[in-house]
């Protein structure tokens, strides 16, 4: 891309952020040296706009041309990238990378369990074990629901809803690329759902641990495609 155009994408990405106005920034860039401890948070595709643009213009034709880009000198800077970093920003997820959040239950936390017995559930594979007894229950994730199998004597399958619980870790945490950042905390309330059968019987209950939730293309505050990508449960079946 040429200098004009990467002057226009700078300008372009730094207006959508609300950042610049009129041509020029709408708040002082931060001497050399000097880290924000609260910076603004751009969508991933946006924050490479940014940083791509201003990196490449001061790298490649300079202060003055960078400069001119922003409306305002960064000759005091020794390169782009000190120029990015005090724009005071941070990016979030790329469309072609994964938002994941995560949330647990504190350790130590009781769980009521009258009248019942109780597995432990893991979708990994190294928690879950390779010589599970017949009669414990097995579980799989299919989107946000999980489906929990008993065998024995009186096998059964039931299914469990986990959305609403997933749109309280989205709400109360923070979603990082590729890994899960600030966890939601979960409460024993929140983090139990019921299991039932193909009939509508409630087989037990479905204790929540911790779980990662995650979306294969971005950000699952945006609508698409998501999934409970990990899961540690307490399954309480009714005898």
């Amino acid at each position: 891309m040429s200098r004009r155009d990467q002057t226009a994408r700078l300008r372009s990405a730094l207006t959508q952020a609300g950042m610049m106005r009129g041509g020029r920034l709408v708040r002082p860039l931060l001497p050399p040296g000097k880290h924000s401890r609260t910076p603004a948070m751009l969508p991933g595709d946006q924050y490479a706009n940014v940083s791509g643009a201003l990196t490449y213009l001061y790298d490649s034709h300079g202060a003055a041309a960078a400069g001119r880009a922003l409306g305002t000198s960064v000759a005091r800077y020794e390169n782009g990238w000190q120029a990015v970093t005090a724009l005071a920003i941070r990016g979030g997820c790329r469309r072609d990378t994964r938002g994941m959040y995560f949330g647990s239950l504190p350790g130590g936390t009781p769980i009521a369990a009258p009248g019942g017995t109780v597995y432990l559930v893991s979708t990994d594979r190294w928690r879950r074990g390779g010589n599970a007894a017949p009669h414990a229950a097995d579980m799989k994730v299919e989107g946000t629901t999980v489906v929990v199998t008993r065998g024995g004597a009186a096998p059964w399958s039931a299914r469990a809803d986990l959305a609403p619980l997933a749109r309280i870790v989205v709400a109360q945490g923070t979603a990082a690329c590729d890994g899960p950042s600030q966890g939601a905390v979960l409460t024993p309330a929140s983090a139990r759902a019921p299991l039932l059968d193909a009939q509508g019987r409630r087989r037990g209950e479905l204790v929540v641990t911790s779980m990662r939730y995650g979306n294969s293309g971005s950000d699952p505050r945006n609508g698409k495609t998501v999934k409970v990508e990990g899961l540690d449960a307490v399954v309480i079946a009714r005898d």
